[in-house]
């Protein structure tokens, strides 16, 4: 990676703010420049969160585009193989049939969907709920 020697390429957003400001991501370490993070988030999804380019370590809560549905948990007192000594968290979508609508890149496709997802409670189950 190139060390940072010069100014931003992008448009000063805030005359207040130097072009050559530097931040540092907190958990990665990753140096950018102060308006290339905004840039990075203005083009994204702008839902609270920020991915380094570089590592990819996600930074805030990031949330998908999938349609409006209900998802059900359930901690079910069984083991899956390979995991004898976990529980099992079942993990249940319902997304009800219709046309979907932004911000899905599907825009106008039809869509129905039921998915059942079992995962083992050593898996950090609160990163998955």
């Amino acid at each position: 990676m190139e060390r940072l020697t010069a100014s931003s390429g992008y448009k000063n957003p805030q005359p207040t703010v130097k072009p050559d400001l530097v931040g540092k991501l907190s958990r990665c370490g990753h140096s950018f420049h102060i308006y290339c993070l905004v840039a990075m988030y203005n083009n994204g999804n702008k839902d609270g969160s920020l991915q380094c380019p570089t590592c990819k370590t996600i930074y805030g809560v990031k949330t998908g585009t999938q349609p409006p549905g209900k998802m059900e948990y359930h901690l079910i007192p069984h083991s899956l193989p390979g995991h004898p000594d976990c529980k099992t968290i079942r993990i249940i979508y319902s997304i009800p049939p219709g046309v979907q609508v932004s911000p899905t890149s599907a825009v106008g496709c039809h869509c129905l969907g039921f998915r059942c997802l079992q995962v083992d409670v050593s898996f950090s189950p609160l990163k998955v709920l």
